[in-house]
């Protein structure tokens, strides 16, 4: 038996073994990366909804009502964004889903403002080496809270490439 077909032997069995858990690690990934661009289309739906509603009102009374009925619920998606990223923890899209609740925060006095410090907790902790953290450490000096700060400081810390350090 030469060495290529040997080769190929060992590979078979090995191959029929994992390739099916392999396809469905990648196409769990897929479906994270799709349940996120769905929520995000959702969202952005809503805010569409809201502005053209809020631009057409004509008194404050009007505006007024327009952000009572149609402002979407910024913490009800919190949570939701929360779910996709625990759910598809180790794909791309928590990453994402984690971002987003950390950019959207919510209203103090409700319950699901804790969720941003969570996300930052968590973006810090399990994927402190991912390039995507760069640009949200950007939008976050703007305006700098106990929560961020930390968050940046272990940044500067775990960071691997230059332009996440230097941000």
């Amino acid at each position: 038996m030469s060495g290529r077909t040997l080769w190929f032997a060992f590979l078979k069995p090995w191959t029929v073994m994992f390739l099916p858990t392999l396809l469905l690690v990648l196409l769990a990934a897929d479906v994270h990366e799709q349940n996120y661009g769905r929520l995000v289309r959702e969202y952005d739906d809503a805010q569409a909804v809201f502005r053209k509603a809020f631009d057409a009102a004509a008194t404050p009374e009007e505006q007024q009502n327009v952000i009572q009925t149609k402002l979407p619920n910024t913490a009800a998606f919190a949570v939701r964004f929360m779910a996709l990223a625990r759910e598809g923890a180790k794909s791309p899209a928590a990453v994402e889903a984690l971002i987003w609740v950390v950019l959207h925060p919510v209203e103090l006095k409700l319950k699901e403002s804790a969720l941003r410090a969570e996300a930052l907790g968590t973006l810090g902790r399990d994927y402190g080496k991912d390039a995507r953290l760069g640009s949200l450490c950007t939008r976050l000096v703007a305006n700098i809270d106990e929560d961020s700060e930390y968050f940046m400081r272990e940044m500067t810390k775990q960071a691997v490439e230059r332009p996440v350090q230097a941000r």
